[in-house]
């Protein structure tokens, strides 16, 4: 059964390397293109034109240079006031909550409902603004535009972060208030789960010398299953955790291709299979 999951979860990950790793050969291809095609269009206007533009051209790459510069600096500025603006949000609500709280838990378990309800309709508008900057927008394109497509591609990837980020924003908040609310139910149900774990333990440690040696063997295996049930959760969440914040930083794809390999190692290692060895053919092949 294991090894039936982990076949099917390799031939996923199998097509996601393939697909993402060639995602990531257009992207190298567009970037190094971009000022090949610039300085090609250059050549055709100063040729057509008959004008010498080449200080201007100089000058637009010192500007350019110093607009992309201060972009980053604005759009790490926003980022990082957007998450301060986040965490005095949730203090003071958190505050508020506590507050209810003392006089009635059940009014502020309602509270806290209606909160959650309040935030996930918000959901929408959030994602809307993402797709603002997710599809290509159309806009009049003048003479020269060429010379402005990387800061217009800055503004719109800087555009499409912060909303990210605010969506992000957002659902950590909905998490947040829902393991709060989801705690302060369950806490009656862990005392009594503990205090069944707690029986189990003293019939464990009464049957002395029977069976011992059948009950370590079973206690060994269940550590090993969960060591590597521990290890392949781990390396999903590592991919899982790179796929969300591909939005926000483009390596991230590279990375979670990374970790998408090394789960595909460790499954041919245990399934004797030869994944690894049949991406890396079908890519060579690809070129």
């Amino acid at each position: 059964m294991i090894k039936e999951g982990l076949a099917d979860s390799c031939a996923i990950l199998s097509k996601f390397v393939i697909k993402s790793w060639r995602i990531i050969q257009r992207a190298k291809f567009v970037d190094s293109s971009r000022p090949d095609l610039v300085n090609i269009y250059f050549q055709l206007l100063r040729n057509t034109t008959g004008y010498n533009i080449e200080d201007l051209l100089k000058e637009k790459d010192a500007l350019e240079i110093d607009l992309l510069q201060r972009a980053e600096e604005v759009t790490n500025k926003s980022s990082e006031c957007g998450r301060i603006q986040g965490k005095i949000d949730s203090i003071e609500y958190e505050k508020q909550i506590y507050d209810i709280a003392i006089r009635d838990s059940e009014a502020a378990k309602s509270e806290m409902k209606e909160e959650i309800a309040r935030l996930k309709a918000q959901i929408p508008e959030y994602k809307k603004e993402i797709e603002k900057y997710r599809h290509n927008y159309s806009e009049e394109r003048q003479s020269a535009w060429i010379f402005s497509w990387k800061i217009q591609k800055t503004r719109k990837d800087n555009g499409k972060r912060i909303a990210r980020e605010h969506l992000n924003g957002l659902r950590g908040r909905i998490h947040v208030l829902e393991r709060k609310l989801k705690n302060c139910s369950h806490n009656h149900t862990e005392q009594k789960f503990h205090a069944v774990i707690e029986k189990i333990n003293k019939i464990y440690e009464t049957t002395g010398t029977v069976n011992v040696k059948s009950i370590t063997a079973v206690d060994d295996l269940c550590r090993g299953l969960q060591t590597g049930s521990e290890a392949l959760i781990s390396a999903c969440d590592k991919i899982l955790s790179h796929l969300e914040g591909i939005d926000l930083d483009p390596n991230s794809l590279i990375d979670a291709v990374l970790d998408a390999l090394k789960l595909i190692n460790m499954a041919d290692e245990y399934n004797d299979s030869t994944k690894i060895k049949d991406i890396k053919r079908i890519l060579m092949g690809s070129k």
